[in-house]
């Protein structure tokens, strides 16, 4: 099964057009991609680009039904992107992509609606504080990356800083990024090419060439962290480590290398800690990178009376997770990953979803057929190699849960370990 091939063309408006034609079905899905996520806010008011999308979305919605549109949308706010996300019937793209066009020239914003989402925002990030997974994971991101990082609270900011947020940010802040200065525009269904261009450039104006952004390299704080969570019956763990950049040659038998580690039901980590100790009802191990960097993260949630026993299972599974790799685990890890990417354009907005989270990462979807082929070829002996690179020496542990659980386990399993509270919270 191969991708689908894509057309991309320079518009004569100055956008990227990526077009991918599907006539099996009458609908045609639409992704206009814009620069300027998380990374366009100012240290002191985190979270502006996610607020103002959100406030864009809430609008786009009502004024969508006010039209009867029979669409759906949404907008969602990333690191370095926010993209709207527009499904219909073929017929009715060209009055949405009009729409579109139209509306984001009128959009008003009104002092009311500004503090009733930021008491939103606001409520969402306390909800996050009666998580112990999601303190887990809040506090492990914020010591990877570092105080200063811009990435360090995600796309959401931390209570202070969405405190700093007010009209001017957030006009400001729409005014920048959806007058277009740099766009994508994915178009993917029951369309011809030559349509698409002409629907682009009548209705959604000028744009230049959409240009990935990439963030700083984080500057980490490694070792283990603790944060109080009394009265839990589990303890949250979430380990980040260094991993293959994406301009490494073995990024991409790291991403096999991942899977085998934590990605699947049968991986090391699954096998160890829940299958064999009984330890967890799960763990999951993600990779995720940049042309710079490359992170690995590594979740689970634990009997608070076992621990020591956790922490050792999972750090002797990491540092042993370039070795022994057999040709049934070889083959286990290459099936996932082919169902995965297969599943992940099986549907027309599914397909547009592919092509767009391929572009914002600099990649060229033209090449998917390829980079997939690299690979379902990488050898055992390429896999090992990847996986050495993650080395525990540089490596971020969060702990929450009940304090005298990690105390006692910590201290049996001999970390220095610090007290620590997230700035999400603060």
């Amino acid at each position: 099964m191969n991708f689908p091939d894509i057309s991309k063309v320079q518009t004569t408006s100055g956008w990227t057009l990526l077009h991918c034609e599907q006539r099996h079905l009458p609908l045609t899905s639409l992704r206009i991609v814009i620069g300027g996520g998380t990374l366009s806010d100012s240290q002191k008011a985190l979270g502006t680009a996610k607020m103002a999308d959100q406030l864009l979305e809430r609008h786009l919605r009502q004024r969508l039904r006010d039209f009867r549109f029979p669409s759906e949308l949404d907008l969602s706010c990333d690191i370095s992107h926010s993209v709207i996300s527009l499904d219909c019937l073929s017929e009715d793209m060209p009055r949405c992509i009009e729409f579109l066009g139209r509306e984001r020239h009128t959009f008003q914003l009104e002092k009311e609606t500004i503090l009733r989402q930021r008491f939103l925002t606001q409520q969402s990030i306390n909800a996050g504080s009666d998580h112990p997974d999601i303190l887990s994971h809040w506090m492990g991101r914020e010591l990877f990356f570092g105080e200063t990082h811009p990435l360090r609270f995600g796309t959401g900011g931390s209570l202070n800083t969405v405190e700093e947020i007010d009209e001017n940010t957030l006009r400001e802040s729409i005014r920048k990024r959806y007058q277009f200065p740099d766009g994508c525009v994915i178009l993917a269904g029951d369309l011809s090419l030559d349509d698409a261009i002409g629907w682009v450039d009548k209705h959604l104006g000028g744009a230049n060439p959409y240009r990935p952004k990439t963030p700083p390299a984080p500057t980490p704080n490694h070792g283990t962290f603790a944060l109080q969570y009394d009265g839990s019956e589990q303890v949250e763990m979430t380990l980040f480590a260094h991993a293959p950049s994406r301009e490494s040659a073995l990024s991409k038998a790291a991403r096999l290398g991942v899977i085998g580690l934590g990605g699947c039901f049968l991986s090391r980590l699954n096998q160890k800690l829940r299958i064999e100790s009984g330890l967890t009802y799960g763990v999951n191990a993600s990779y995720s990178c940049s042309p710079s960097d490359g992170m690995l993260v590594i979740s689970a949630s634990v009997d608070k009376n076992r621990v020591k026993e956790a922490i050792d299972l999972t750090q002797q599974t990491l540092v042993n997770c370039g070795k022994n790799w057999s040709k049934e685990e070889l083959q286990m890890v290459k099936e996932n990953h082919k169902s995965s990417v297969y599943s992940a354009w099986e549907t027309i907005a599914n397909l547009a979803d592919c092509i767009e989270s391929t572009t914002v990462n600099g990649l060229n979807p033209s090449g998917i057929n390829e980079r997939l082929k690299e690979v379902q070829d990488c050898s055992i002996e390429q896999i090992e190699s990847a996986m050495t690179e993650i080395s525990l020496s540089e490596h971020c542990l969060a702990l929450c849960g009940d304090r005298w659980s990690i105390r006692s386990h910590a201290a049996a399993a001999d970390l220095d370990f610090q007290i620590y509270r997230p700035q999400k919270l603060s």
